[in-house]
């Protein structure tokens, strides 16, 4: 069991693992849905870090507050011996000096509240006429006629319905290319992720 890595959920697993795939690199079988954040940081974790693994890589969200979320990753790890940074680094965290490796990714981009589909936002190409009015479309939507809380959720995949195949999820998005998987961002994350692959090989 050389390589394992964790992520919130299916939407997660299925981009993240299309996107590795663009660059080359392949997670099929390592990567792992845990169904939520708190699955992931206190039973899939602790487990995993005692499981034999040469490397872990593990994938969350910022979400609105990315000093609590990067707390409450450290936690675990400060508390199965790990030396944790204060603030993530801005190209991933990487702990290789005992094992399991481990890597610490918040999304978008380790330095900004927010999400997966922040990070997929990043991959929209920049001249996209579409994605302006995506965003447009949502925002004329008054707040007491919205079902939904998650705004940039909501913009994503109104921009996935207006594709030559419409409601594609995310990860067969990246495969359609209506994401653009060399982008900045993209680059850095799979950097990372290969980095943290290559201890195991």
């Amino acid at each position: 069991m050389p390589f394992r890595v964790l992520v919130e959920g299916s939407d997660d697993l299925h981009l993240i693992k299309n996107v590795a795939r663009e660059h080359g690199v392949d997670i099929e079988k390592e990567v792992h849905s845990c169904e939520g954040i708190e699955p992931l940081l206190d039973e899939v974790l602790p487990v995993s870090l005692k499981a034999g693994y040469a490397a872990i890589a593990v994938v969350v969200d910022a979400d609105t507050d990315l000093e609590a979320r990067w707390k409450a990753v450290a936690h675990r790890l400060t508390a199965a011996g790990y030396e944790v940074p204060e603030r993530p680094p801005k190209d991933g965290l990487i702990l290789s000096n005992r094992r399991p490796a481990v890597g610490v990714w918040l999304m978008p981009d380790n330095s900004l509240p927010g999400s997966l589909e922040d990070f997929a936002a990043r991959l929209i190409p920049p001249d996209d006429a579409l994605w302006p009015r995506a965003l447009n479309a949502v925002a004329d939507i008054p707040a007491n006629e919205r079902r939904f809380t998650a705004v940039r959720k909501a913009e994503i995949h109104t921009y996935l319905a207006w594709q030559e195949e419409p409601g594609k999820p995310l990860g067969l998005a990246v495969t359609k290319k209506y994401f653009q998987t060399d982008a900045e961002l993209c680059r850095r994350f799979v950097s990372w992720l290969r980095q943290l692959k290559e201890i195991t090989e």
